[in-house]
């Protein structure tokens, strides 16, 4: 009996070893040519990768990942769909995904891929990514208007020469333009882009070469970075040469069109209300600056002003996180908070500086502020650009308005470089349209701060501070008010008189069925 049951024993492990072989013995060897999306830079082989995913592995998964053994830019994988039902006459369903290095799943956009499987070893034929082949001739002629740049002697057209550089080119020179013989301000070029994967969407800006260095423009339209183009792949033969063009709308260098110049030697005071940053500080401790430095700022010592060079500006801007090993460029940034050249008022959060815009010079320049001479204002490229020839003698800015890195600690849009809207403003004197609690000032603060409230007409008003724990402190009025615009200021104490530690405090008010609150901070 017992011989008996160790042969079928035996009998069905050879069996599921024969049925695992013959499940086993479907290996299909997949093939993509990467070469298009390789020449459009949709595909790096460096530090991407090509998988296929179908119906044989859940649609998921890296496996198979496919490699380019021989560098020729076709990308080959195996796998086994037998131990995953699929057998011969079976139709399996696929497509190939790229993985990208920054983690997003790129899936081939054509219908799902088909192929019967033919049992045993089997090699699908080499197919492109989409089923595309190769990319489009296109013939794009960019144009740009230098006049402002010529006539106010930042582009000289017997030297200087203007080129596009982009992705197009490996963002490198030699694609230079040229004046139109009807309008010698405008600068034209036609150039040849073989091989685009349509639709291809390419960045560009344009670079000229006055002084001696290379000038890249710093477009008002796109906030500093990069301009941009579509290759649709609908684009018509317009010269009738065989090859589809794409005209460019004309643009002016920058942006900078001739109403958005200085005409004449300009002082401006450039402020920036720093409010936000010792708000972020006075809660979070530190500011983290942004790469590479990554400094950590624990402290508001310094606020530089800082650009991108050749503005027509004086002192000329630079960035000064990248020249801190060059102080003749940066200590001229640096602005001031001690009610002097120019500076409003001493020790009010609002930072100054006096720059000098020369005729010519843009009237929206591009810029940034810097606590400690690091980059800790904003994102990459988010810059201030605003018109600050309407400004008049002075322009306001707020320290991080254009980002959202204050954003935790700080309403933006209350008014900035001064007194909240009641302060010290007649217009004041007029009956509200609306209740309103506006934010105190200043704030930071050190010993008092001024709280502003508006009344539509006579209530009961009750004015508190709260700690952070929800406990009144002080009550700062309590009784019937008339209507109007009202400023109240606290010390700093609580109602006993005794003087509280730092930190931020809630101040409420209530005026009949309206309520509202704020956030404070005080610093000692």
């Amino acid at each position: 009996m017992g011989k008996r049951v160790s042969v079928l024993v035996m009998a069905l492990a050879t069996l599921a070893l024969l049925v695992g072989l013959a499940m086993a013995q479907n290996p299909i060897t997949f093939q993509v040519d990467m070469s298009v999306q390789m020449e459009a830079g949709n595909f790096n082989p460096q530090v991407d990768s090509v998988v296929v995913r179908g119906n044989f592995n859940g649609w998921t998964g890296a496996d198979p990942l496919l490699t380019d053994a021989d560098n020729d830019s076709i990308f080959v994988g195996v796998f086994d769909v037998g131990p995953a039902g699929f057998n011969a006459g079976d139709t399996i369903e696929y497509k190939f995904v790229m993985l990208k290095n920054d983690g997003s799943v790129v899936w081939e956009s054509i219908p799902n891929r088909k192929a019967e499987v033919a049992g045993g070893p089997q090699t699908l034929p080499v197919v492109f990514w989409d089923d595309n082949p190769g990319g489009m001739d296109v013939e794009v002629t960019f144009q740009c208007n230098m006049g402002v740049q010529i006539q106010f002697g930042f582009f000289d057209p017997t030297t200087d020469i203007l080129d596009v550089r982009g992705d197009f080119n490996g963002w490198s020179g030699g694609w230079n333009l040229a004046p139109n013989i009807f309008d010698p301000d405008l600068y034209q070029g036609k150039f040849l882009i073989s091989q685009v994967a349509a639709p291809k969407t390419f960045g560009y800006k344009y670079t000229h070469n006055h002084g001696g260095q290379t000038n890249w423009e710093e477009p008002l339209s796109t906030g500093g970075g990069n301009r941009s183009f579509t290759v649709t792949g609908n684009e018509q033969d317009l010269d009738g040469n065989g090859v589809p063009d794409l005209v460019l709308d004309t643009v002016f260098w920058n942006d900078v069109t001739p109403d958005l110049v200085f005409l004449d030697t300009t002082d401006v005071i450039m402020e920036v209300d720093m409010r936000p940053a010792y708000a972020f500080l006075a809660i979070n401790g530190q500011i983290i600056s942004a790469a590479p430095s990554g400094a950590v700022e624990t402290s508001i010592d310094s606020v530089l002003i800082a650009g991108s060079s050749g503005q027509g500006v004086q002192p000329d801007l630079v960035w000064v996180w990248d020249n801190l090993n060059n102080p003749s460029l940066i200590l001229p940034l640096k602005m001031n908070d001690d009610g002097v050249n120019g500076d409003m008022a001493a020790g009010d959060s609002v930072w100054s500086i006096t720059l000098t815009f020369l005729p010519g010079a843009s009237a929206i320049p591009t810029y940034k502020y810097g606590i400690n001479a690091h980059d800790n204002e904003a994102g990459f490229a988010k810059n201030h650009q605003e018109n600050v020839k309407t400004s008049g003698a002075r322009h306001c800015d707020e320290f991080g308005e254009q980002d959202t890195l204050y954003t935790s600690v700080w309403s933006y849009g209350s008014p900035k470089c001064g007194a909240p809207v009641g302060i010290n403003d007649p217009a004041s004197l007029d009956v509200p349209e609306s209740y309103k609690l506006f934010q105190n000032y200043p704030n930071p603060f050190n010993p008092s701060t001024t709280i502003s409230y508006a009344l539509t007409r006579t209530a009961d008003v009750r004015l508190e501070v709260f700690n952070l724990l929800g406990q009144k402190v002080r009550t700062l009025v309590n009784g019937r008010v008339a209507p109007g615009v009202h400023n109240v200021v606290w010390d700093g104490r609580d109602d006993a008189g005794r003087e509280l530690a730092s930190g931020v405090y809630i101040y409420r008010l209530k005026a009949n069925n309206f309520t509202e609150t704020h956030k404070m901070i005080l610093m000692k």
